[in-house]
């Protein structure tokens, strides 16, 4: 059940935005069906989530001397260190949590969607937030974490993950 806290705000930001609002369990009128097509119609065009270059590409990895096998389940950006990292599309914040091997992470989910945000210094969102596409949600890594100064970025629908190069516009 929301607060009346919450509920204030929500009822504030529908009334400056002048849109129909129904408080519903902390819900708008917007669906999961309705949050999964917008975010679909957005392949290809979503906002990088900070800026840098492709510094290790999704799919499997082959060593070159061993010829060991690893998955990369989406792709780490090459940033400055502390750079801003903006959620790429309207969601909640699902997950924030620390894993050794990506550090700071937050999960945001888009209906069908979810996207991933790892190695991060700091944050400045929690679990149950919403968020909208740009809003800073944290800031990349510095030479403190388990990456360095960069930032990983990932896309899963339904869990399975999916090309996060096919969802980010041109850099």
């Amino acid at each position: 059940m929301c607060s009346y806290t919450q509920r204030a705000r929500i009822l504030q930001s529908a009334i400056l935005l002048l849109l129909p609002v129904v408080i519903i369990g902390c819900s708008t009128l917007s669906t999961n069906s309705d949050l999964s097509d917008s975010f679909l119609a957005q392949k290809g065009h979503l906002d990088w989530p900070t800026e840098g270059v492709i510094a290790k590409s999704f799919g499997t990895d082959v060593n070159p001397v061993y010829s060991t096998k690893t998955i990369n389940p989406g792709i780490w950006i090459s940033t400055a260190p502390q750079a801003e990292v903006n959620a790429v599309f309207d969601g909640e914040v699902t997950a924030v949590y620390t894993m050794p091997e990506f550090g700071r992470v937050i999960t945001i989910n888009h209906g069908d969607y979810t996207s991933l945000y790892g190695n991060l210094s700091s944050l400045q969102v929690a679990e149950g937030m919403p968020v909208e596409a740009g809003q800073l949600i944290g800031v990349s890594g510095t030479e403190n974490e388990p990456r360095g100064e960069s930032v990983f970025f990932a896309v899963f629908k339904d869990g399975a993950e999916e090309n996060p190069e096919d969802w980010l516009a041109s850099n």
